[in-house]
């Protein structure tokens, strides 16, 4: 308990929320649960390249889903003309 306490300090937090604005409830879930993956993987605790590493792909996988729904959307409504 003390090691994640000195991971994620305040500043930490304040900074990981600023960077996953815009995710929905189930992109943080998943980012969370890649955290915990990639440490397990590795057989060791969670270090912060885990974390930033998780957090700079749920980001990208959410930039990528927000663009197939807009060229869904041109699409389909190129469709309907």
């Amino acid at each position: 308990m003390r090691a994640a306490q000195t991971l994620m300090t305040s500043q930490m937090i304040d900074s990981i929320v600023t960077l996953v604005d815009g995710l929905s409830h189930a992109e943080i879930a998943d980012m969370i649960t890649e955290m915990r993956n990639k440490a397990e993987l590795n057989k060791r605790f969670l270090r912060v390249a885990d974390i930033e590493n998780a957090i700079d792909e749920a980001v990208e996988k959410h930039r990528k889903n927000e663009e197939d729904k807009k060229l869904f959307a041109q699409v389909h409504k190129v469709n309907e003309i």
